[in-house]
């Protein structure tokens, strides 16, 4: 579920600055109910997935290589695009 996904929900009746606040404690707490992802896209291509690692090295350095060209991306977050999903027997 991508991050609009919560705010379309959500409504106008609900305060919007925290959502992003919100859905990262339930992707960072002890026993996290969401796992945090990110999608890659171009102007001109198809959205790409970034794997777990590539994702990670972003959210710690701020730096995303291209796979396909393996040239470092400028402005990575102004082409990455969050999405969440369940994390494993998080509602079980």
């Amino acid at each position: 579920m991508p991050a609009s996904y919560f705010y379309s929900k959500l409504g106008d009746e609900a305060d919007l600055q925290y959502i992003l606040p919100a859905l990262n404690l339930l992707t960072t707490i002890e026993h996290a109910l969401l796992k945090a992802h990110g999608y890659l896209q171009f102007s001109n291509e198809d959205p790409r997935p970034l794997d777990d690692e590539d994702f990670h090295e972003l959210l710690v350095t701020g730096e995303l290589v291209d796979d396909e060209s393996g040239e470092l991306i400028e402005n990575p977050w102004t082409k990455v695009h969050l999405y969440y999903s369940a994390r494993e027997n998080a509602f079980v």
